[in-house]
């Protein structure tokens, strides 16, 4: 509940059951993560990656993907929305 001041993201859970990744994509206001996000479990098992607005096609492509849920990488399985 507090990160709604922070960011808005979207986790996703997508491959085949028992044999899946989780990934997802974060806009975060300001130029660095929260500390309110880094102080979560598991935080450390991400891979970070700071874009710059504007996005290149490729990046854009990527990102309006993970928000619609297509074929990301493969099926996906379930979705959690954090606004």
């Amino acid at each position: 509940d507090r990160m709604r001041k922070y960011a808005f993201g979207q986790m996703l859970i997508c491959g085949q059951e028992k044999k899946h990744d989780l990934f997802g994509v974060w806009i975060i206001r300001g130029q660095k993560i929260p500390d309110i996000m880094l102080n979560v479990p598991g935080t450390e098992l991400y891979t970070w990656t700071k874009q710059v607005w504007p996005m290149d096609e490729e990046t854009k492509q990527k990102f309006t993907a993970y928000l619609s849920r297509d074929s990301v990488r493969g099926e996906c399985l379930d979705c959690k929305i954090f606004k």
